[in-house]
């Protein structure tokens, strides 16, 4: 069986970032009031522990040092900054809306939490079509069912800045292309260029070594006849 755990209302100051609360079990059945204190002997059973809310930091916060209050994309994770994230949740009942399209795979840990944000910038607003004054996505993140979280909006690179960055890296590529091009030819032809050079230094020796032995034959035939 798969039920929701209830919320409880707990003053902050009765328990720290790390401690936890006990509470017994029971379920609420037709005319079987048993099973109303089903677990309240730690014995027999495993108590609910109850943490702490977490606590997640909107774009405005200075940890995330934003100018302007906006997150801006910066590749393809969004990270968001917080404290309690990992405790009595897993990370699929954590629900990250980017406008109205899901932040996938989301992962975290005590104090991050991060997911794959979608390629392409969402619609403006958020996951109810409301906060559509800045005409950009707006960041909303539900840790399991009872608790919301409004982090703010989050701006993607403009189109024409998106296409710029691929022709300078296109033209990039191309000069560096033309420029080993040009190198590798250089080098071919200066290695030819030697070859040339040994090749001849090899003619004029042998050349040198034929006519120092024509001589050579020339005088003992001269020697010979006297």
């Amino acid at each position: 069986m798969y039920c929701i755990s209830p919320s409880i209302a707990l003053p902050s100051h009765l328990l720290s970032n790390d401690a936890f609360l006990n509470t017994s079990t029971g379920f609420i059945l037709d005319g079987v009031t048993a099973l109303r204190a089903w677990c309240s002997d730690p014995s027999f059973c495993t108590l609910l522990e109850y943490h702490q809310n977490p606590r997640y930091f909107a774009f405005d916060d200075p940890v995330y040092k934003y100018e302007d209050g906006i997150a801006h994309k910066d590749g393809d994770t969004l990270l968001l900054r917080g404290d309690l994230l990992d405790l009595a949740i897993t990370a699929k009942e954590i629900t990250v809306y980017i406008g109205p399209d899901v932040c996938a795979n989301v992962t975290r840990s005590r104090k991050l939490l991060g997911c794959v944000l979608p390629q392409t910038q969402p619609e403006a607003g958020d996951n109810l079509g409301k906060k559509t004054d800045k005409n950009l996505p707006f960041v909303r993140v539900f840790h399991g069912t009872h608790l919301a979280f409004d982090i703010g909006y989050i701006r993607y690179p403009s189109t024409s800045i998106t296409v710029l960055v691929c022709v300078v890296s296109v033209v990039v590529l191309l000069i560096f292309v033309i420029v080993a091009i040009v190198i590798y030819r250089k080098a071919k032809s200066a290695r030819k260029e030697v070859e040339e050079r040994r090749t001849d230094l090899i003619m004029k020796k042998i050349e040198k070594t034929e006519d120092m032995m024509a001589a050579s034959g020339v005088v003992g035939v001269q020697q010979s006849e006297m």
